[in-house]
């Protein structure tokens, strides 16, 4: 008998699922698990998208990515439900909060790395231009990790880019520590 490693996500979970569909590569679809299956090894969901009237469909937990003739890299696909956001003026106690929670204190800066809400699903980029209080211009990775466009955007539409895994968590992205300090995770 083969020793199944404990699943990282149930059925009827809500998490988010990143795409390496052309066109649609690097966003991250709203989803809910609603069936856990084993084949050939590897654990796969049946999920139902939020944002779209697509039915069901099977997603493996795991892909495998090519970065130009580099190895091939095996990637987590899922990702738990994003966190609450909140701006700090929105809550005085953040002891209240019993969950983790992301607390913005204002708008974004240059290379603030964020995910962009468009098309029901979010696109992850980076903050090229500061055009005014309301509207930046973010860039898309370069393929064959995302699409590599660039967008000018409503701060409204946006939300801090986190990353997460199985052992850490939730956690700011690398150059978001050293840029600024815009969000908090509570």
């Amino acid at each position: 008998m083969s020793k199944r490693k404990p699943l990282l996500f149930q059925a009827g979970q809500r998490t988010e699922m990143k795409s390496f569909i052309p066109g649609f590569r690097g966003a991250w679809f709203r989803c809910e698990l609603k069936e856990v299956a084993w084949s050939k090894g590897q654990i796969k969901y049946r999920v139902q998208y939020y944002d779209y009237d697509d039915g069901l469909e099977w997603a493996k937990l795991y892909e495998v990515r090519r970065k130009g003739t580099k190895k091939a890299k095996r990637e987590l696909m899922f990702r738990p439900q994003y966190p609450s956001l909140y701006h700090e003026s929105e809550f005085s106690n953040v002891n209240a909060i019993s969950d983790v929670a992301v607390v913005v204190d204002g708008g974004c800066s240059v290379g603030d790395m964020v995910d962009w809400r468009k098309d029901g699903c979010f696109w992850s980029g980076t903050v090229t231009k500061v055009l005014d209080d309301d509207t930046v211009e973010i860039k898309l990775p370069d393929e064959p990790v995302g699409e590599g466009l660039v967008y000018v955007v409503s701060c409204k539409d946006l939300r801090p880019s986190l990353k997460w895994s199985p052992d850490a968590g939730w956690e700011l992205p690398a150059p978001m520590i050293q840029v600024k300090t815009w969000i908090n995770l509570v």
